[in-house]
């Protein structure tokens, strides 16, 4: 049995438990984030924060923040307005973000990246620096061979499959040459067996930082006439790396860090609250990072509501769920040192008790002594 001087040295060791644990995630979390790389461009639409100073923002939608999470992307201006939230940190910093609802029955959520986005640039800017109007650089995973699933025939009008889409590149390389003969040579050469059926699905999957906007593999394929399953709905991801271009031929990438999100009620299947008219369907409080340790830079927030899933177009949307007016409060605060994390209330409930048990024991030690 453990007599008294040896419970309270125990009871010594666990008082460091939180400092433990912070210095451990310290060194966790500047292994992960050292050498992420940053860029030094700014977005005119993106607000910049003061540190420790809490701003109110007006016209976020309840799906903005939501939308980014589908296979299909959100668009950006269903955020705040295409506004972001930035802030800048001249050294390595343990950095609390929070993000809460003003308006009743908001549902706030946000994601946090390293980097900024260049000025007024949009989802499908015109000129995008690639050159189609239609996807950024990185975009595009390396080597796509931009091979369609089903190809226009001009004479009939109709979309037909495409035989190359189930052929190995190796057969494909040495049979045309009306691909993109750089990518299909190097495809050919490193993927003989591989056919683009299958090197679609495989670099084109939900949130890895690539949009396929030639076959649409990551959100569903495509159909017989042509046509995609699920379009993009925009460039916004909540969960990846992401990216837009301007008209004056700037692109930036920003790259996640983490996202805050918490929903009560699952939503159904149309991507509504399963109680649209009531407030308990929502996580109507603050979403919280805390000690986040991060390298000098700048940083993105992008801010939304997460009470709803819906997209253009779809009908039968509650006001709860469609209006633009719903207000949030922003928040981040830095330190040198991480901020306090209190010990789970089980074990404090526990040593309680053993502080109880422990009086006891050594009144009654004591007393026979």
């Amino acid at each position: 049995m453990m007599n008294c001087v040896g419970i309270l040295h125990l009871l010594n060791k666990l008082s460091d438990f939180t400092k433990m644990r912070q210095l451990l995630k310290k060194t966790l979390q500047g292994a992960l984030l050292t050498g992420v790389a940053l860029s030094s461009q700014a977005h005119v639409g993106n607000i910049q924060l003061t540190d420790g100073s809490p701003l109110t923002a007006s016209g976020f939608t309840n799906y903005g923040w939501l939308a980014g999470t589908d296979a299909w992307l959100g668009d950006s201006h269903n955020l705040d307005g295409a506004n972001f939230f930035n802030f800048t940190l001249p050294q390595a910093e343990y950095v609390n973000v929070s993000f809460t609802s003003v308006s009743a029955g908001f549902d706030p959520a946000f994601s946090l990246y390293s980097g900024t986005l260049p000025d007024l640039s949009h989802d499908d800017a015109d000129n995008d620096p690639l050159g189609n109007g239609a996807v950024s650089p990185s975009d595009s995973a390396p080597y796509d061979p931009g091979i369609a699933e089903f190809k226009l025939n001009y004479s009939t009008g109709a979309y037909d499959a495409n035989t190359d889409w189930n052929k190995t590149f190796s057969t494909i390389v040495d049979a045309s040459s009306s691909y993109i003969d750089n990518n299909l040579t190097y495809l050919a050469a490193n993927y003989p067996n591989e056919t683009p059926a299958q090197w679609y699905a495989a670099n084109y999957t939900p949130h890895n930082g690539y949009r396929d906007l030639l076959n649409y593999t990551g959100t569903g394929g495509m159909a017989a006439n042509g046509n995609p399953a699920n379009l993009y709905q925009g460039q916004f991801d909540a969960l990846g790396n992401w990216s837009m271009g301007n008209a004056d031929g700037g692109w930036g990438q920003i790259n996640y860090i983490a996202h805050a999100y918490n929903i009560i009620t699952p939503l159904n299947a149309n991507g509504l609250p399963n109680s649209p008219s009531s407030t308990n369907s929502y996580h109507t409080g603050a979403e919280i990072l805390n000690n986040l340790f991060l390298q000098p830079g700048s940083y993105t927030i992008a801010a939304g509501g997460a009470g709803c899933d819906i997209i253009t177009g779809q009908v039968g949307v509650p006001l709860a769920c469609s209006s633009p007016s719903y207000s949030g409060k922003l928040l981040y605060t830095t330190s040198l040192t991480p901020s306090p994390v209190p010990l789970p209330a089980v074990v404090w409930l526990f040593l309680t008790g053993l502080i109880g048990v422990l009086g006891l024991n050594c009144h009654k030690n004591k007393s026979m002594s």
